[in-house]
């Protein structure tokens, strides 16, 4: 009798530490789950931080030539710094006028400064950043 009510204990003691392992494994999981949701939020939040840059001109109805010198000024910061380039395309009069090494000159050409224009954000479905800006003459 007394050796059956030892194996008890030790029975119930082993259900026990099976029940804190499994209870400690579940909450594992749970708490990895959610901090792989926080990440992914924190990932976005970047990802939309950036964009936001950009955007902010799209919805704009006209942009001065100031604006257009701000976004490609911004464009070439980011081309600088990230591995995700962005791409500035500037259309006058149906024509693709894409090298702006210096977009201050943009500035100091009168034909351009009278003039309005209109921007349209494309964003990579891969790397989920702005990859292409494109201004066009209204």
């Amino acid at each position: 009798m007394e050796n059956a009510s030892k194996a008890l204990l030790i029975a119930t003691g082993v259900i026990i530490a099976v029940l804190f392992l499994s209870l400690f494994s579940f909450v594992f999981l749970r708490m990895s789950e959610h901090s792989a949701k926080i990440y992914e939020m924190m990932e976005l939040s970047k990802y939309t931080k950036f964009n936001q840059k950009f955007l902010e001109y799209e919805n704009k109805n006209e942009l001065s030539i100031q604006d257009v010198v701000s976004i490609i000024n911004l464009a070439k910061d980011n081309n600088e710094n990230n591995k995700f380039p962005t791409t500035i395309r500037v259309v006058k009069n149906s024509q693709n006028l894409v090298d702006f090494t210096d977009a201050n000159i943009l500035l100091s050409n009168s034909n351009w400064n009278t003039k309005r224009y209109r921007c349209t954000v494309t964003i990579n479905a891969e790397s989920r950043l702005v990859d292409l800006v494109e201004i066009v003459e209204i």
